[in-house]
């Protein structure tokens, strides 16, 4: 007899390994083979260092050969787990951001960020804890901003930041005390939902806040639906418990023996139905339709919510095989 074993883990990004290969992005990072439009090469390299297997993440300009990036990473796939010193830089060879990672891929220590023309740019203390430096976070020591003028705006957690975040215009600056956000916050996303925004702390914490769509829509929002992932409208284990009992397992699979990971790809729409179904790995034999046609069959899903709307969001899900010969 055979008994299928699935195991379920929820994911929200997808990844893309290529190891031990040069290959070139544009300059939106994403993978193209038109040299026109290369912007940059990345080349990873695996090395066995200290008992532990890792990789030599180099990112070079495609202009003039000067280095992008450089780092070492215990994953060989996007996103990187970076571990120790990494550094980047601006096309003509200026340093653009100076970083120390721990074994979690965290930030640790003092990390330096530079504008083009060398001058300080933000300076902060990490504990390991985190790995955002492209928005504010709670467990960062700021201990210097500088505008693009010099003029030092932060000092010692103290002051007025300003953050890039994301796309080349989206931003979020405010006031902070100690480190902590406090008072009024605005900014500008075209991310998930483009619009502008007003938010409102109080020692770190969002009283409420306001979204100007660029339709001239406003939703106002606060910490209770600022941001909430999507889940199954029954809760995860009984999705669990609906694909071990429904799962068609293909009569090839079984008589193989197949085991592993099937990832399957799908959007959750705005009102909780799934759609746009892809296969990113399967064990073959037709495992990977098996698990788009057991997933059509689930029930709606709770959309995520931001910012008090119900957005579209991607999903990943990950169905565990373990076919077993008794």
């Amino acid at each position: 007899m055979k008994r299928v074993l699935l195991q379920l883990l929820c994911l929200l990004l997808f990844g893309i390994s290529k190891a031990n290969a040069q290959y070139y992005l544009d300059e939106t990072g994403n993978h193209t083979t038109d040299m026109n439009k290369a912007y940059y090469s990345r080349k990873v390299t695996p090395e066995f260092k200290d008992g532990k297997q890792q990789y030599i993440v180099l990112e070079k300009f495609v202009s003039n050969d000067k280095v992008k990036t450089s780092g070492i990473s215990l994953s060989g796939k996007v996103p990187y787990n970076y571990i120790g010193h990494k550094e980047t830089y601006y096309p003509d060879g200026m340093p653009k951001s100076k970083e120390t990672f721990n074994a979690k891929g965290y930030l640790i220590d003092t990390a330096y960020y530079y504008y083009p023309s060398g001058k300080i740019h933000l300076i902060t203390l990490n504990n390991g804890t985190n790995n955002i430096t492209w928005q504010y976070n709670s467990t960062t020591q700021y201990l210097a901003y500088f505008d693009s003028l010099g003029i030092r705006k932060i000092e010692n957690g103290n002051g007025i930041i300003h953050f890039k975040t994301g796309f080349k215009n989206d931003f979020e600056e405010g006031p902070l005390v100690n480190n902590k956000r406090e008072g009024e916050w605005q900014g500008k996303s075209t991310d998930i939902i483009p619009h502008t925004f007003k938010e409102y702390y109080k020692d770190d914490n969002l009283l409420y806040g306001e979204m100007t769509k660029n339709d001239g829509t406003i939703s106002r929002y606060d910490s209770t639906n600022y941001n909430i992932d999507p889940t199954y409208s029954e809760g995860i284990g009984k999705l669990m418990q609906f694909i071990s009992n429904n799962y068609n397992c293909p009569s090839k699979a079984l008589k193989a023996g197949a085991s592993g990971t099937i990832l399957i790809g799908f959007f959750i729409e705005k009102d909780g139905s799934l759609s746009d179904f892809r296969i990113f790995q399967d064990l073959g034999f037709g495992t990977g339709d098996a698990g788009i046609a057991v997933i059509k069959k689930s029930k709606k899903w709770i959309p995520r919510v931001y910012k008090g709307e119900s957005v579209r969001v991607a999903y990943m899900l990950p169905i565990r095989l373990n076919l077993q010969k008794d």
